[in-house]
């Protein structure tokens, strides 16, 4: 008997490689309030050098290695994360940088877009989609 899944949502996980101006906590905020979602509360850890936001819709984190950010944004319902995901992008001037997009309570399970991604993350990202496809 097959089940009938639907999406509950959208997960984007953003990998940053090359970026010229660092976000900081703010930015994130006033990229979700642009979108148009609802921020509940806020959480800066400095030194870290990562930032979560709440929102109504779900979460934005950030995290900042040398050489790396972690971007993490989830909606539920109808709401777009790649909206937020696109204003900080821009707002680092980001050059190389690699995005996953997975819907949240729907069978697809993990897609990619292949706008901007790095040439050096295509052998993994082609093992992830075998691996995604396989679950």
């Amino acid at each position: 008997m097959s089940q009938q899944f639907h999406t509950q949502g959208t997960h984007v996980f953003v990998d940053v490689f090359e970026w010229e101006k660092n976000i900081k906590l703010e930015d994130s905020i006033e990229a979700a309030q642009e979108a148009g979602m609802i921020v509940l509360s806020y959480m800066l850890i400095p030194d870290a050098n990562s930032h979560a936001v709440l929102l109504a819709e779900s979460h934005i984190s950030h995290h900042r290695k040398p050489g790396y950010i972690a971007l993490d944004i989830f909606t539920c319902g109808d709401k777009d994360p790649m909206v937020i995901a696109q204003r900080l992008l821009d707002k680092m001037n980001a050059t190389k940088y690699n995005i996953r997009v997975m819907r949240r309570g729907d069978s697809a399970g993990l897609y990619f877009l292949d706008e901007q991604q790095s040439d050096v993350m295509s052998s993994q990202k082609q093992d992830l989609q075998v691996a995604a496809c396989n679950a």
